[in-house]
């Protein structure tokens, strides 16, 4: 009876690194308690509410797609993976340097270069119509001032039409019939 081989490694020094660098990064998502969400979808929309786009990954605190507390301001999917990331009202639900700026952040590693961030902020009188929490609406030039902080270097303000012409049969909100929109691109 012949003792059982071995298998032979078919790389050198590069594999023993590659091994160690795939296991701390590992042990990283462990640590911090993220791991990476795969997906085919090329599009990410981020809260959601219950207007689910289809053949979009629909991302919010529960009955989506993939369920995740944006408040963290992280997102466990690849970098350069997506072609556009949308939201809208987003930026007024959000602490600007505790959640927003770092989820923002986390769109733009997310973008594959030349990938679109379209947001949206909501006029006072949306918010009024809806008797919600009154905040105050972001002008074009906040919305552009969070995208350059965010990484972004080109901005462009955009309306409802254009989202629309963009992303036709995207669920738009129904109330909002105003509000402010800018496209980022990575």
């Amino acid at each position: 009876m012949q003792p059982a081989q071995r298998p032979q490694r078919t790389s050198s020094k590069s594999g023993w690194f590659t091994g160690l660098l795939d296991a701390w990064k590992r042990w990283l998502r462990k640590l911090t308690g993220s791991s990476t969400f795969q997906t085919d979808l090329t599009h990410l929309h981020l809260a959601c509410g219950d207007r689910l786009a289809k053949d979009w990954l629909n991302v919010d605190a529960e009955n989506s797609d993939y369920n995740l507390d944006l408040h963290q301001g992280r997102l466990p999917f690849e970098s350069d993976h997506f072609r556009a990331i949308v939201s809208e009202n987003l930026v007024t639900d959000l602490h600007r340097q505790e959640s927003l700026i770092p989820l923002l952040s986390e769109c733009f590693r997310c973008l594959e270069l030349g990938g679109e961030l379209w947001l949206s902020s909501a006029t006072r009188s949306d918010f009024e119509k809806e008797n919600a929490v009154k905040r105050e609406d972001l002008e074009y030039s906040e919305l552009e001032q969070l995208a350059r902080e965010s990484g972004f270097t080109i901005f462009d303000p955009v309306s409802r039409r254009d989202w629309s012409r963009r992303f036709p049969g995207f669920p738009l909100m129904e109330a909002q019939e105003g509000g402010n929109y800018i496209r980022a691109v990575k």
